[in-house]
């Protein structure tokens, strides 16, 4: 159309020029062909412009289609952006959590410990008062023996030589009686030795409970550390740039706040997000510390079983012993006898109350 519309007046100029040529004669015929090479070069410029136009149509063609291509990649962007603060602020609620019970395991650990070594102090006590009471009592029965002794040699020597017969009968019985509180004596020993076994065995028992749990407390607190390292570090990646992103504790970098075996396979199934060789290695790196820490835990279980198992098969022994010893006979005989004497018994009381479990 722009064409035809400038060809007009140039077909007006050339019947003009036909016209002026017709009555001018030959200067009007050098005038026509300077007519007909401006029509030429008129020509020649609207077909110049014709072709820009063209391509500026296609130009203008183009940038339309790109900028439709990146309102689709907007729009994209926006729904990943969308997704991806999703995720984050599940992460944040699942890491408050998670701080939640670390806490509250780390208290309740924290308070065992003060317990353990509650109990321990006490034992300790304990052992030190049986001790000290054995010590006594030990003491106390010498004496009572030295005693008896020199109370035997005393009436022996005041006892005539015409009352033989009833010095043997006297030496006799206090033969029979010597017997019967060496007798006492030892089993009140053997049963103090057994007491301070039993009570021994308690303390190791409560020392290696209480190495158990110190060790469970260091195991505890790293983990807190290491956890409130990494979401400190989500923390200040996500609010300083994308590209500075949290670290693990191999150097490796993550970007989407996986450190869990559950994390790792939510990121996994996610189909928002896409992940390249970096994001695979480092949600590797993750599920290996994940793994190495349940390790831990899982070997700091077997110590406690372990310990637990050595006390029961203490117990068990103690109690296969005690059997065994009430089943024996010289137990069942020595049930006829009295634990301590009547004298020995009320001396104990007079000169110091004791107490023997």
């Amino acid at each position: 159309m722009l064409h035809a519309a400038l060809e007009e007046p140039v077909a007006i100029q050339m019947d003009q020029c036909r016209d002026i040529v017709h009555h001018s004669g030959c200067d009007l015929e050098i005038q026509m062909e300077s007519l007909k090479k401006k029509c030429a070069s008129k020509s020649e410029a609207i077909l110049s412009l014709s072709q820009q136009l063209t391509s500026s149509q296609e130009q203008m063609n183009r940038y339309k289609k790109a900028a439709e291509c990146f309102e689709k990649r907007m729009q994209q962007a926006e729904q990943s952006c969308k997704a991806v603060m999703q995720e984050y602020a599940s992460f944040e609620i699942e890491s408050i959590k998670e701080k939640e019970t670390l806490t509250k395991e780390n208290e309740r650990l924290r308070q065992d410990v003060q317990r353990l070594v509650a109990e321990n102090s006490s034992y300790k006590a304990e052992v030190k008062d049986i001790r000290s009471e054995c010590k006594a009592l030990r003491q106390k029965l010498a004496r009572f023996e030295v005693e008896k002794y020199r109370k035997n040699e005393a009436a022996s020597e005041q006892i005539p030589n015409a009352t033989t017969a009833e010095s043997f009968h006297e030496d006799g019985v206090t033969s029979r009686r010597g017997s019967m509180l060496l007798e006492t004596f030892e089993k009140i020993n053997a049963q103090i030795v057994d007491d301070i076994d039993g009570v021994l065995a308690e303390n190791r028992y409560l020392k290696a409970r209480l190495e158990n749990a110190q060790e469970e407390t260091g195991l505890t607190r790293a983990a807190l550390k290491k956890y409130r390292r990494m979401v400190k570090g989500k923390i200040v990646g996500r609010s300083n740039s994308i590209e500075e992103e949290p670290y693990l504790a191999n150097g490796e970098r993550t970007t989407f706040g996986a450190y869990t075996a559950e994390q790792i396979s939510r990121v996994l199934g996610s189909k928002s997000l896409e992940l390249n060789d970096g994001d695979y290695r480092s949600l590797s790196a993750a599920l290996l510390e994940s793994c190495s820490d349940k390790l831990i835990a899982l070997t700091h279980q077997r110590n406690a079983n372990k310990i637990l198992g050595r006390r029961v098969t203490e117990l068990e022994a103690q109690l296969l012993q005690r059997n065994s010893e009430d089943k024996s006979p010289d137990r069942l005989q020595s049930k006829r006898v009295p634990f301590i004497s009547v004298s020995v018994g009320v001396q104990c009381d007079v000169d110091q109350p004791t107490s023997i479990n």
